[in-house]
Formats: structure tokens, C-alpha cells, sequence
């Protein structure tokens, strides 16, 4: 009579580890191929942070913004004072006058007088105007423009874009990107 240990199908240890070990792979492989079909098929959905990259670029605008407009401002200055002087004082100097007969030009005296006297004004005008600018409400209306424009742009751009990514070759993955 033969006797048997129990529990023990009288298959070796090592022999039932091996082979629950290539049933769990096989199970690992059958549920990541079908995987891998499911998302090769159906694709990935990428959710992209707009409001995040419209924060990142509302900050860099304000600070760009109070960093430059100063600057900018002065440099506007100058060319609209030497502009405007300039288109004035090119009229000036060319307009006659009709007198009975007798025609007279501009003296270049008084052209001189105008120029310094023009130019006096508008630099103070517009240094006054630069004052009284608030460049933080400037700096801030900017960044908020900016702010609107890329949420705007980014949601118009990924709304159902679609790329196809390839992990390794052969396998194309499909990725949706929708704006959150």
C-alpha cells in the first residue's frame, strides 16, 4: 500500500512553482495585450492645465511690464516730442505770408523761438502724462489681456487635437489633447 503525504498530489515543489509562475505571466500578458488594444484603439485623453500656462504668462507680462514700460514710456516720449516738433516746425518754416502784395516768410529767428518754446511744452505734457500714469494698473491690465488671450488661444488650439505618439516602433498610440 502506498501512502501519500497529505494535501500532495505527489508533483514536486519546485515543478508547481514553475508552473504557477508561467500561468502568471500568461494572465499578465493576456490582460496587458488587451490593454495595449484598448488604448491603441480607444486612445489616451491628455487633459492640458490652460488656466495654469495663462497664470505663468499673466505673471511674466506684469513683471516684463513693470520691468520695461518705464523705458518704453521714455523712449515714446522723445520720438513724440522730436515728431511733433519736427511736423510743426517743417510747416512753419514754409508758410508765407501775403501782406498787400508783399510776401513773407517765416524768420528763421522766430522758427528757433517756436521750436524751443514747442518742444519745452511737449516734453512737459508728456512727462506730466507719465506722472500721473499708473504703470502697476498698466502692468497688470497687460498681464490680464494676456491672461484672456492664451486661455483663449490654448482652448481654440487643443480643442480635440489629436497626435499620435509612438512608444516603440510599431505601436502608434493615439493622444487627444482637451483644455481643462
Amino acid at each position: 500500500m502506498v501512502t501519500t503525504k497529505a494535501g500532495t498530489d505527489g508533483r514536486s515543489g519546485p515543478a508547481v512553482f514553475l508552473s504557477g509562475v508561467v500561468a502568471g505571466l500568461l494572465v499578465a500578458f493576456v490582460i496587458l495585450w488587451g490593454g495595449m488594444t484598448a488604448m491603441k484603439k480607444e486612445g489616451v485623453t491628455v487633459q492640458v492645465d490652460t488656466g495654469r500656462i495663462a497664470e505663468q504668462v499673466r505673471q511674466e507680462v506684469r513683471t516684463a511690464a513693470r520691468r520695461e514700460l518705464p523705458g518704453q514710456l521714455q523712449m515714446m516720449q522723445e520720438t513724440f516730442v522730436q515728431r511733433t516738433t519736427a511736423d510743426a516746425l517743417g510747416r512753419l518754416a514754409t508758410t508765407k505770408i501775403d501782406l498787400g502784395g508783399f510776401t513773407v516768410v517765416t524768420p528763421p529767428a522766430v522758427v528757433a523761438a517756436v521750436q524751443s518754446s514747442l518742444q519745452e511744452a511737449l516734453r512737459t505734457g508728456a512727462e506730466r502724462a507719465a506722472r500721473n500714469m499708473n504703470m502697476d494698473t498698466v502692468a497688470d491690465q497687460l498681464g490680464n489681456r494676456a491672461f484672456a488671450l492664451v486661455q483663449e488661444r490654448l482652448a481654440g488650439a487643443f480643442s480635440d487635437q489629436r497626435l499620435v505618439v509612438q512608444p516603440w516602433p510599431g505601436f502608434d498610440l493615439p493622444v487627444r489633447l482637451v483644455p481643462r
